[in-house]
């Protein structure tokens, strides 16, 4: 099986997308306040998203 750039371009955004989101998602749900949401998973969030629209 080969893997092409446009696959492992998604790969990678599902992984980075799912990766960041959890650990903020599961901080909101138990502490039921936004402000503590980290800079550095939100980057990554971000990143995992511009990934998707290439």
């Amino acid at each position: 099986m080969e893997l092409d750039l446009p696959t492992v371009v998604g790969v990678l955004a599902s992984i980075a997308s799912t990766v960041s989101f959890t650990p903020q998602a599961w901080k909101i749900i138990k502490s039921r306040q936004t402000d503590g949401i980290s800079t550095r998973m939100y980057i990554v969030t971000v990143i995992g998203f511009s990934l998707w629209s290439d």
